[in-house]
């Protein structure tokens, strides 16, 4: 088992891989600059990562402001947008499959995992607002 500094005898946990990362992205360059490390740099890797998440949200939002420019009744525009983040929680489960290389059947369950948490939200939203 790997340790960090020994204190008065005794060895303590070693840091794990993300405490590091965590402590140098925190850690000012110089002093009066917090966040320095976080520079140009290393945050365009991390947008080119993370922009899926943002597409996701371009259709329902688009859905919500047709209904809210009366193009849709706001009910079907809500509706709409809920239609469409399920349907995109199902096709998502299938590159989380390959990614992690999962079989069909790890493929199928993993989608409908994550198929049936969006219509938990779903019912609960129908639940709370009627």
């Amino acid at each position: 088992m790997l340790t960090g500094p020994v204190r008065h005898g005794t060895p303590g946990p070693a840091p794990n891989r993300a405490e590091r990362r965590g402590r140098r992205e925190l850690e000012p360059d110089r002093p009066g600059r917090l966040g320095a490390a976080l520079g140009a740099a290393k945050l365009r890797p991390r947008f080119g990562r993370e922009v899926g998440i943002l597409l996701a949200g371009v259709v329902p939002i688009t859905a919500l402001v047709l209904g809210a420019i009366g193009v849709f009744k706001e009910t079907t525009a809500v509706w709409a947008a809920i239609s469409v983040g399920l349907v995109t929680l199902a096709v998502e489960g299938v590159p989380f499959a390959r990614i992690e290389r999962l079989g069909l059947a790890a493929t199928v369950v993993a989608t409908v995992i994550n198929l049936a948490l969006g219509l938990l939200v779903v019912a609960m939203k129908v639940l709370l607002a009627h």
